[in-house]
């Protein structure tokens, strides 16, 4: 894994939209022209979700005469990862329409959320070589949406496994800490300078060091985390670990 630098470092995305001399009117047109460049970028998505999930139940029809050894673990996990897409794309449809997005609050086992996010990602891991590795410490509930949550363990688990050395290993723990519940995913990458750790979690922010390079990124994954679990009374931080590789922690009340 080749690095930009011996830490990760935040590269600025391009500047932001500005208004023109309409002044507020002008902002809102623009609002409303970038929704609707979501909507059909969504639709367009969508359909090519639609294709692939025709030819994955294709590939299952094929397989029952010529079978191959694999194939129908890694199916599942295409199967699995175009419902997550799906659920996503619903989302980004009904948020650019200016529908309000809820799963809806339940009350959630942490050590079911963490097993359950941990082998969506597995394969994953094992394509960048690195070892997944879940420790389990006290178990708990608490109060949330469902979806949400795992695409917060998601996105940190992809962080992780894309910053850790080759041959590296990935660790999500959970346990209960001071009456609250902590979930932390840790990696054995570069690290984040101790100056920049806050600035990671703005959006548009993105990160050298990673495999597969800074353009695979869009600088959102860890502006999302932070506000999903605020959204849920809780918080996230980054601090290093101290050997090496960075260390994200989530805080959350218990229900």
């Amino acid at each position: 894994m080749s690095t930009a630098s011996s830490n990760r470092a935040p590269e600025n995305a391009g500047p932001g939209v500005a208004s023109d001399s309409s002044g507020a009117s002008g902002v809102w047109t623009v609002a409303r022209a970038d929704h609707e460049v979501i909507a059909y970028a969504v639709h367009d998505a969508k359909s090519v979700l639609g294709a692939l999930i025709v030819n994955v139940d294709w590939l299952r029809g094929a397989l029952e005469n010529h079978p191959i050894p694999g194939a129908d673990e890694a199916l599942d996990d295409v199967a699995i990862c175009c419902s997550r897409l799906n659920g996503l794309l619903r989302e980004a449809l009904r948020s650019a329409s200016g529908r309000p997005v809820r799963d809806g609050v339940a009350s959630i086992r942490v050590s079911s959320l963490a097993s359950r996010v941990a082998e969506a990602m597995r394969r994953q891991a094992e394509a960048h070589h690195v070892a997944l590795d879940i420790v389990e410490g006290q178990d708990a509930m608490v109060m949330g949406e469902q979806g949400a949550l795992e695409r917060v363990l998601g996105n940190l688990l992809d962080n992780a496994i894309r910053f850790s050395r080759f041959g590296g290993r990935v660790v999500l723990s959970h346990g209960v800490e001071n009456g609250a519940v902590v979930i932390t995913v840790s990696d054995e990458g570069p690290g984040v300078p101790v100056e920049l750790q806050e600035q990671v979690f703005e959006a548009f922010q993105t990160m050298n060091g990673a495999q597969g390079g800074p353009g695979d990124h869009t600088g959102l994954g860890l502006a999302f985390c932070r506000k999903v679990v605020r959204q849920h009374g809780g918080d996230v931080r980054l601090t290093n670990r101290p050997v090496a590789g960075a260390l994200f922690s989530i805080t959350l009340p218990m229900a």
